[in-house]
């Protein structure tokens, strides 16, 4: 089981704590993203804050080169937009080291070919970088 954004403050606070017990009840698994530590979410409920301090967090840390290649390979894929290898390597080796920042690459990159009606060449990423396609 997963529950993402477990520290939105709009998250029904009842209804985890429930799902925590049941899921610990049947010898389950229950995974929570969030961005934050569970000590610094808003929690009002003392049971559940008791149970979310009891859990063993894991942080993630930025992709490496890999990674953010094959994720940038596969947000393209997502949205059925062809890429040359050139433009994974170019993008990869130019934007920040985040899974946001890939996601907002690709989207940019996405209404710029769907605005220009081409396609997504190392020219276009380079122009949306901010560098020219001279530079290396």
């Amino acid at each position: 089981m997963v529950v993402e954004d477990a520290d939105d403050p709009g998250l029904d606070q009842t209804a985890l704590f429930h799902l925590i017990n049941a899921v610990r009840e049947r010898g389950g698994h229950l995974l929570l993203t969030a961005r934050r530590e569970p000590g610094d979410w808003p929690v009002s409920l003392p049971d559940l804050a008791s149970r979310l301090r009891a859990a063993r967090p894991l942080r993630l840390g930025p992709p490496d080169d890999d990674l953010l290649a094959r994720l940038l390979v596969k947000l393209f894929a997502d949205r059925q937009i062809e890429v040359e290898r050139n433009v994974v390597d170019y993008l990869t080796a130019r934007i920040e080291r985040s899974f946001d920042a890939a996601n907002r690459i690709v989207d940019d990159l996405d209404r710029a070919s769907l605005a220009l009606g081409r396609r997504v060449t190392r020219a276009l990423a380079a122009r949306l970088v901010g560098e020219t396609s001279e530079n290396p």
